[in-house]
């Protein structure tokens, strides 16, 4: 056939030693690949020289790249040297300031003191926490800053502070939020809680719930905020985990067992958010010097509860309310206050998850509005009340009492 090509091995072909073909013929094994090779080496070449100039003539903050790179001389020069008139407030781990990068973007940074035994557990804790959880009620991350000196979290900036400040406004202001705001607050919390307690992939016991760790952003969206001595649980330490592995919160929102040793579990968390909604409602502190020598804030509550809840309930709410909302208004303070009693139980057993209050919740803002709306999170929709036995109220508390519908 003439294939010059062909050497050796039949005695009527030319030895390979003496072939008479100047350029051997390369075979197609071994040119297809070097070609398909170099074809999709210039097309990686021309894909990286193409992003990087999109990168470099984007308008998208730097922040919008996870994640960013934040040095500490940049953190220096967006705090103006972490000065004392940016601060926004101190915490027993550690101080806040407001800062401004390069790009505009306003930013919280949060210092943690070094010289505290538990910064590090607290810092660990904190960033292990929050870049897991995803969602619109919880507070992002932006970045973290740590050297052998130095250990601070970039958060973003909410310019309505906390709602503890809100609730307590400064030389004895008035308390701008009604009804509406204080329901709505209360219905954003607890879906945050829903998410790190059922729905997040790893289970988040945030321990620390207060309204000193509720954010309150530009648009009045709440954030559930400081994750320094929450707890991530995996399948194989709930069982092991107890109060005494970890700090336990605040003192007037730490749930009772905590105090006796139990297990860390979410419905501790859930005992937060009530004492968190009996405040919200009372506009009284679990700390006040009123309540002490057996007293607290729930059984403070209790002892007007149904029918005198108006005694306790601040004041505000029911100025605000016209006439003809009187009727309704009771009714919603009734059934949101009720809510507050169940999650404080003193038995875990007998405190509802975050789900149902969410159910709960979405009855009395339907009652108020008068168009009931649909949870955004899915919810389990058995009744609030598990069983008589076990969620009945003091008897003095179902008096001429609306129960909460379970519809």
């Amino acid at each position: 056939m003439k294939n010059l090509g062909l050497c050796g091995g039949w005695i009527n072909l030319p030895p390979c030693s003496h072939s008479n073909r100047k350029h051997p013929v390369v075979s197609k094994k071994v040119t297809i690949p070097v070609v398909v090779g170099i074809a999709i080496l210039i097309m990686s070449l021309l894909l990286v020289v193409y992003s990087y100039r999109s990168c470099r003539h984007s308008s998208a903050p730097a922040l919008k790249v996870w994640p960013p790179k934040i040095s500490y001389e940049e953190l220096v020069n967006a705090t103006g040297g972490f000065n004392d008139e940016n601060l926004l407030g101190m915490g027993s781990f550690g101080s806040v300031y407001k800062g401004i990068l390069k790009n505009g973007t306003n930013i919280a940074v949060k210092v943690l003191k070094l010289q505290d035994e538990h910064v590090h557990q607290s810092f660990s804790r904190e960033c292990n926490a929050l870049k897991r959880v995803r969602h619109r009620n919880v507070i992002k991350i932006i970045s973290a800053c740590s050297n052998l000196d130095f250990k601070a979290l970039i958060l973003p900036f909410m310019s309505n502070g906390s709602l503890e400040k809100w609730l307590y406004p400064p030389e004895g202001g008035r308390c701008r939020l009604n009804l509406s705001d204080r329901i709505r607050i209360a219905m954003e919390i607890a879906q945050g809680m829903a998410y790190l307690h059922h729905y997040c992939f790893v289970q988040v016991i945030h321990c620390d719930l207060k309204p000193n760790n509720v954010l309150l952003g530009d648009d009045m969206t709440s954030y559930i905020a400081d994750f320094s001595i929450s707890n991530i649980i995996f399948e194989k330490s709930m069982n092991s985990l107890t109060s005494t592995d970890a700090l336990k919160g605040y003192v007037g929102y730490i749930a009772p067992e905590y105090g006796m040793g139990g297990n860390l579990t979410t419905k501790g968390d859930v005992y937060s958010y009530g004492i968190l909604i009996l405040e919200l409602l009372t506009r009284k502190r679990p700390t006040e010097d009123i309540f002490g020598e057996g007293m607290n804030l729930q059984k403070w509550i209790e002892m007007h509860f149904p029918n005198r809840i108006s005694d306790v309930v601040d004041n505000s709410l029911l100025i605000d309310a016209h006439e003809s909302e009187t009727s309704m208004v009771m009714e919603c303070l009734t059934q949101f206050i009720q809510i507050g009693l169940f999650c404080t139980r003193e038995s875990p057993q007998e405190r509802p998850d975050m789900t149902k209050i969410i159910d709960r919740l979405n009855t009395i803002r339907g009652v108020f509005l008068g168009t009931p709306k649909t949870p955004q999170l899915p919810i389990d929709i058995a009744p609030f009340i598990d069983n008589e036995r076990n969620m009945k109220m003091p008897e003095r508390e179902n008096r001429g009492s609306s129960s909460i519908s379970t519809s």
